[in-house]
C-alpha cells in the first residue's frame, strides 16, 4: 500500500491494489445481502473500483476507509454512493449528518441519523410542500373507500402514532414522494425491485419496511390487510412457542409480522402497509447457502411443523415461500417470522387431507421449495402430501383442482384447451425436473436453474415489458427442451449468465445513479443486456423442436459469449 499511497487513484486500478480487495470484502460481508445473492466476484471488484475512483489520492481513501466500512458493513452499500455524492457536491447538511454518524460516540446507536439523512435527500428533491390533512381511523375500510386529498391512517399499534405524525409533519403532502425515495429491499431473485417494498427509518430511527399497493394486482393489497386481521383473531398478538420435534431442549417460536399501520395517501393516491423491520435471515437464503445436510433437514422439519400448524388452524397459505419466512437463531430458541399473506385462504375447520394435498400441489412445492431443495429433501419435507413417484401419469380423469398458473400458461402456450389428470402430472414432472437444484460436475457447486424464470420475469417487468410473464413460460419450455435434447446443463449455464448479466447491470446502474445525483429514481433498463437475454430466449424457444439444431445453437452461443465454467453458477 505504501507504494501507491500518494498516486492518483485513477492510475492505480490496473496495478495490484489492496484497497480493491479490502472494499470487495466489505461488500461481501455487508449488511445489504445483495452480494450474497449475487456473488459474482467481478461485481464486487467493479463496484470497489468505482468507489476508489471517487478519491483524489490513496491517502484520502485510506483516511476515509473506516467510514466506508461503517456504511457498508453496518448499513447499506448504497449509502456509500450517497455519501460520495455529498462529498463531490459539497453538500454541507448531508456531510454533517454523515459525520455525526461516523462519530465514535454514536456507534452504540448505528441507526441514528438514518432518518435525517433520508429527510435531507428528500428536501433536495422536494423543497416545497404544504401541511397535510391527516385523519386517524379505527375502521380499516376507510383506507380503501375514501379517495380524497388527505392522509388516512389506520393503526394496529398506537405507540407509533407520534412518530408517524412527526414524519407527516415534516414531509407534508409529499408523504408518498418520501416513501418512494427510500431504498428497495433486495430479494434473492429481485435484487433491484423498483419500488414495491422499501426499507427506511422513522424519525426516532426505528427501522421499518413499507409495502406499496401494486397497481398491477388489483384487490390483493386490501385482501392481505383483511387476512392479517383474521390471523390476529386466530393467533393473537403474542408469539406462539412450540417444542422442537428434533431437540426437546430447543424452543421454536412462531410469530407473524403484522403491519403496525395502513396508510392511504390521498395526495399521491397510494396505499402503504408499514411493518417493523426484523433483523433476521430468510429461510430462502439459508437453504441457498447451507451445505450441512443435518442443518438443512432441521430447517425443513421446522418448515413442515409450521405448515401443519397452519393446516390445523384452517389456513392455506399460498405464499408459504422460504423468502417469506425469516429465521432468527439464538441459543436454545429458533424464531420464525411469517410475512406476506396476499394469497391466503381460510377454512372454518382444520384443512382436510385432500385440501392439504391440493395445497401442496400448488406453488409452495415445485415453484417455491422445488427451486431450493433437492428431490429427496422435498419428498421428506412434504411426506404424505406430495410424492411425484406415486402419480398416475396415465389417468384420463378430469382435473379435480384448479391448475397451477405456470402449468396453465404452458398449456395455453401449447394451444391445449382440455387436459386430463395424467397429462397435467406429466407436465408437472417435466417442470420439477428442470427446477430442482443439481451439483455441477465441474465446479462441484449447486446450480439453481429454477431461479432463471424468476429473474427473467422480474427484470423484464422492471424494464416495462408487458409480456414478461410469457418469457417466464418460454424459459420453462426452453429448459424442458434442453433436458430432452441432452444439453440441459449447457443451456442453464447460458441462461444464468444472461439473466445475471441483466441483474449485475441493474445493480451497477443503481449505484452510479445514486453517485451522480444522490438518488437513483426510476432506473433506465440496461438495453444491451436485456436485448441479449430476449434474443436468446426467442431463438431457443423457436428452435426447441429440433434436437440437433438446438444443440448447435447452444454451442454457438456459449462460444460467442465465451462462457466457460465458474463457481456458484456464474461464468
Amino acid at each position: 500500500m505504501e507504494g501507491i499511497k500518494n498516486k492518483p487513484l485513477a492510475f492505480c486500478l490496473n496495478e495490484p491494489n489492496p484497497m480493491i480487495d479490502i472494499i470487495s470484502k466489505y461488500l461481501k460481508e455487508g449488511a445489504n445481502p445483495t452480494f450474497r445473492y449475487q456473488p459474482d466476484p467481478l461485481l464486487h471488484k467493479d463496484l470497489a473500483k468505482i468507489i476508489i475512483q471517487q478519491f483524489e489520492s490513496s491517502a484520502i481513501l485510506r483516511d476515509t476507509l473506516p467510514h466506508l466500512e461503517t456504511l457498508i458493513v453496518d448499513h447499506d452499500y448504497r449509502l456509500v454512493a450517497e455519501y460520495l455524492a455529498a462529498r463531490k457536491n459539497h453538500h454541507s447538511v448531508a456531510l454533517s449528518l454523515f459525520g455525526q454518524m461516523f462519530s465514535e460516540k454514536e456507534r452504540s446507536n448505528p441507526n441514528k441519523y438514518r432518518f435525517e439523512i433520508a429527510h435531507s435527500r428528500f428536501l433536495d428533491i422536494n423543497s416545497l410542500h404544504q401541511k397535510s390533512n391527516v385523519i386517524f381511523t379505527c375502521n380499516m375500510d376507510e383506507i380503501f373507500s375514501k379517495n380524497q386529498e388527505r392522509i388516512i391512517v389506520w393503526l394496529q399499534d398506537d405507540q407509533y402514532k407520534d412518530q408517524l405524525m412527526t414524519l407527516i409533519d415534516v414531509v407534508g403532502t409529499k408523504l408518498g414522494a418520501f416513501l418512494e425515495q427510500q431504498y428497495d429491499m433486495p430479494g434473492l431473485n429481485a435484487i433491484v425491485r423498483q419500488g414495491i417494498v422499501r426499507y427506511w427509518h422513522l424519525p426516532n430511527n426505528i427501522a421499518v419496511v413499507s409495502k406499496r399497493e401494486s397497481s398491477y394486482k388489483k384487490g390483493r393489497f386490501e385482501k392481505e390487510q383483511t387476512n392479517y386481521k383474521i390471523l390476529l383473531q386466530k393467533f393473537g398478538q403474542q408469539p406462539l412457542t412450540l417444542r422442537d420435534p428434533e431437540n426437546p431442549k430447543n424452543k421454536i417460536v412462531l410469530q407473524i409480522a403484522y403491519p403496525f399501520a395502513i396508510i392511504y395517501d390521498g395526495y399521491s393516491d397510494k396505499r402503504y402497509a408499514l411493518s417493523l423491520h426484523i433483523d433476521a435471515t430468510s429461510l430462502e437464503e439459508i437453504l441457498l447457502t447451507e451445505k450441512d445436510n443435518a442443518h438443512r433437514s432441521s430447517y425443513l422439519t421446522h418448515y413442515r411443523l409450521l405448515l401443519d400448524i397452519l393446516y390445523e388452524n384452517g389456513i392455506l397459505w399460498g405464499d408459504m415461500s422460504p423468502r417469506n419466512i425469516l429465521v432468527d437463531q439464538r441459543e436454545g430458541v429458533t424464531t420464525y417470522t411469517l410475512l406476506d399473506f396476499e394469497k391466503t385462504h381460510f377454512l372454518n375447520q382444520s384443512a382436510s387431507y385432500n385440501q392439504r394435498v391440493e395445497h401442496c400441489r400448488g406453488q409452495i412445492c415445485i415453484e417455491e421449495m422445488g427451486v431450493l431443495c433437492q428431490y429427496d429433501e422435498m419428498l421428506a419435507c412434504f411426506r404424505g402430501y406430495f410424492n411425484p413417484t406415486e402419480w398416475d401419469l396415465t389417468s384420463n380423469s378430469l382435473l379435480p383442482f384448479v391448475p397451477r398458473p405456470d402449468i396453465f400458461d404452458i398449456l395455453r402456450g401449447r394451444g391445449i384447451e382440455q387436459i386430463n389428470l395424467g397429462d397435467y402430472k406429466t407436465i408437472d414432472h417435466s417442470i420439477l425436473a428442470v427446477r430442482i437444484p443439481y451439483n455441477d460436475p465441474f465446479t462441484k457447486s449447486l446450480v439453481f436453474p429454477g431461479h432463471i424464470g424468476f429473474k427473467v420475469e422480474h427484470y423484464l417487468s422492471c424494464a416495462g415489458y408487458a409480456n414478461a410473464g410469457d418469457y417466464d413460460r418460454k424459459t420453462t419450455e426452453i429448459l424442458i427442451a434442453a433436458k430432452i435434447h441432452g444439453c440441459f446443463e449447457k443451456v442453464v449455464r447460458l441462461l444464468l449468465f444472461l439473466a445475471n448479466s441483466v441483474e449485475i447491470a441493474y445493480i451497477k446502474r443503481e449505484f452510479l445513479d445514486i453517485l451522480s445525483g444522490g438518488f437513483s429514481g426510476n432506473l433506465a433498463p440496461p438495453k444491451q443486456e436485456i436485448g441479449n437475454l430476449i434474443n436468446a430466449l426467442d431463438v431457443f424457444y423457436q428452435t426447441r423442436e429440433s434436437g440437433e439444431a438446438y444443440r448447435d445453437l447452444c454451442a454457438r452461443w456459449l462460444s460467442d459469449l465465451q462462457i466457460g465454467l465458474g463457481e456458484n453458477g456464474f461464468f
